[in-house]
Parts: C-alpha cells; sequence; structure tokens
C-alpha cells in the first residue's frame, strides 16, 4: 500500500515534467562587432560584401539555433544592391536580418561600399546539437566572391561555434594584402545565463504539491487502516492473589 503511494507521488512528477519543455535553455548571447575598413576604401578587388554564414551542425535543418543582425552601419559607406539570401535567411541590411539554420547552410550576403568601419549587434541563441555544433561565422568577400584572407583556417573575421550555452567568441586578424584592416573589436558581450522555463517551475509546483497531498492522503489511509485491523487491548490481569486480603490468625485465650 505505502509503496504504491509512493510510486503514484513519483508518477506524478514525471508526468508534470513530460509536459513542460526543457527545464533550462541558453539565454542569447549579444554582442557587438566593430571593424576597420579603411584599407578596403578605393582598393581594386572591391566592391566587397559582407558574408553571415550559419551551418547546421547536425546537418538536419533541425531550426534550433537563430542569429540575428542588427545595427548594420558602413562608417560613411552604404549598402549596394540586393542582399543574397541562402537558407533560412532573411532581412536585409537596413531592417535587419535573421538567419535560422533551416538547413545545412544559411547565409546572408550584402555587397557594400566601404567607409571608414564596418559595425553591426549580432544575437545568437546557444541550443548546442548533439555531435557537431552549429557554427556562426562573419566574412568579408572580395568583388569576386572570394573570401579575404586571415588567421582563421575558414577565413572569417569572427566565429562562434555553439557548442554550449556558455560559447567562446573568436576573432582572427585579417592578413596578406588586408593585413592593415587588423583584428575585429567585440564588445558589449553578455555571457548567457540559463533561465528555467516559466511553465517548467509553475508545472512542477503545482505536481509536487499535487503529489504532496496525494502521498499524505495515502498515509493517513494506511494509518487508519491499520488501526481498524488492530485488535482492542486486553484489560490488564493482574496478579490479584498478591493483593488478595488475608485474614489474621484467631487467637484463643485459654
Amino acid at each position: 500500500m505505502l509503496y504504491q503511494c509512493f510510486l503514484r507521488a513519483v508518477l506524478i512528477l514525471l508526468v508534470g515534467c513530460w509536459w513542460t519543455p526543457s527545464s533550462c535553455q541558453g539565454s542569447p548571447l549579444t554582442f557587438q562587432v566593430e571593424l576597420n575598413t579603411a584599407p578596403l576604401t578605393g582598393n581594386p578587388a572591391g566592391p566587397f560584401s559582407v558574408d553571415f554564414q550559419l551551418i547546421d551542425g547536425s546537418g538536419a535543418g533541425d531550426d534550433n539555433n537563430t542569429a540575428s543582425i542588427g545595427a548594420l552601419s558602413f562608417g560613411g559607406g552604404n549598402p549596394s544592391g540586393a542582399p543574397t539570401l541562402v537558407g533560412g535567411a532573411s532581412g536585409d541590411s537596413i531592417s535587419g536580418v535573421q538567419i535560422t539554420d533551416t538547413g545545412f547552410l544559411n547565409e546572408f550576403i550584402q555587397r557594400f561600399i566601404a567607409g571608414t568601419k564596418l559595425s553591426f549587434q549580432i544575437q545568437l541563441t546557444t541550443n548546442p546539437d548533439v555531435g557537431f555544433p552549429d557554427g556562426f561565422t562573419f566574412a568579408i568577400l572580395d568583388a569576386g566572391g572570394n573570401t579575404i584572407p586571415t588567421e582563421s583556417l575558414s577565413f572569417a573575421l569572427v566565429a562562434v561555434d555553439l557548442d554550449s550555452e556558455n560559447p567562446s567568441i573568436q576573432t582572427f586578424a585579417a592578413t596578406g594584402p588586408y593585413e592593415a584592416i587588423g583584428k575585429p573589436n567585440v564588445g558589449g558581450s553578455q555571457v548567457p545565463v540559463p533561465e528555467p522555463s516559466t511553465l517548467f517551475l509553475l508545472v512542477s509546483g503545482l505536481s509536487a504539491g499535487c503529489a504532496s497531498r496525494r502521498l499524505s492522503a495515502c498515509f493517513k489511509a494506511k494509518a487508519a487502516a491499520l488501526q481498524r485491523r488492530r485488535p482492542p487491548n486486553p484489560r490488564p490481569r493482574w496478579p490479584t492473589r498478591l493483593f488478595a486480603y488475608r485474614q489474621p490468625p484467631t487467637i484463643h485465650s485459654r
């Protein structure tokens, strides 16, 4: 009986957790990037393009991560023409860009006339994939669509592997004929902190309360049943002979 009551209470808790999403999800990672683009002004390899990529590590297009790019500024320059959108990319350099990993390659490319500096703000969700993690990169392409060389093997200027709820931001300096660009400056980084789901807290609290009441009721019912089955305590049988009045012997006078 007690064992069954305990199982019912545990089952209620498990059902409450099953109805909730993941109990803990990473908050978005937000940071700002600023890059010196003065060396690109009047460069014969231009016009150049910004290239934002979000790669789905699972390759399944699971839509579990999104990159949002806003406040895109060309520091005296300006965007040129319509953007190129690949996979889960949408938006533009004025209203903002959103890239979701709906496929393996998700990419936003925007040609621009270089000014003195390029800056933007980015927000990344941080939901790790099982196996290979999703990855975000920022690079610059020349007029021929070639990525300008950097210290990174992938020629990225900024790279983030979404391998945890607290991923690191990697920056790489431009090299070769673009060495004067240097390394991007990253600022305003907000480290994501796992936040419990509101629904999870609500359902878990209700489930725990319900389980506690159900368990208490089971214990009370069991105690009452045991009390009913217990035979009444018999009246104690005292050794009455010990307390029997013994009359003193009669003395007869002669």
